[in-house]
């Protein structure tokens, strides 16, 4: 049991350091770092906007530094809305939906890669299981680990 959890933690922590190592890359080009391109993603995916705060919370990320990203957004000409109230809904103009297409085209070219021989019914079953594992792991950072039975 203690060998699957560490191959389980080390490989949990190498894709997410690879995946942003990969965003990192991508969004160079754009002079932002990685997560910014999850900002994108959110901003674009959210029709009707979402403000800062909510965009925070999505993403899992620290409010000062969405609002640093999103500060840089708007210089950029990225947002719709250049209200800088911390409640206001940020939308994205055509520029910034044009970039974020792009983020969205290549963030599925890397699944699409990373995927590769791999079948629908094993990344379904992988998806599943990362979700449960997910939803288990966060009512234990809530409300704590149960004591032993």
């Amino acid at each position: 049991m203690v060998e699957r959890f560490e191959s389980f933690t080390l490989n949990i922590m190498n894709i997410y350091r690879y995946w942003n190592e990969i965003a990192t890359r991508e969004m160079d080009k754009y002079g932002f770092k990685g997560v910014s391109g999850l900002y994108l993603l959110m901003l674009n995916w959210a029709k009707e906007g979402m403000t800062a705060a909510n965009l925070a919370k999505t993403c899992g990320r620290d409010k000062a530094e969405v609002s640093r990203s999103i500060s840089a957004f708007r210089k950029n000409g990225w947002l719709c809305n250049n209200e800088e109230k911390y409640r206001s809904l940020l939308k994205l103009s055509e520029q910034g939906k044009m970039i974020a297409s792009e983020i969205e085209k290549r963030a599925l070219l890397a699944l699409e890669q990373a995927h590769q021989g791999m079948s629908e019914d094993k990344l379904l079953a992988m998806q599943e299981c990362l979700q449960e594992l997910s939803k288990r792991l966060r009512t234990m950072a809530v409300e704590g680990i149960a004591a032993s039975k």
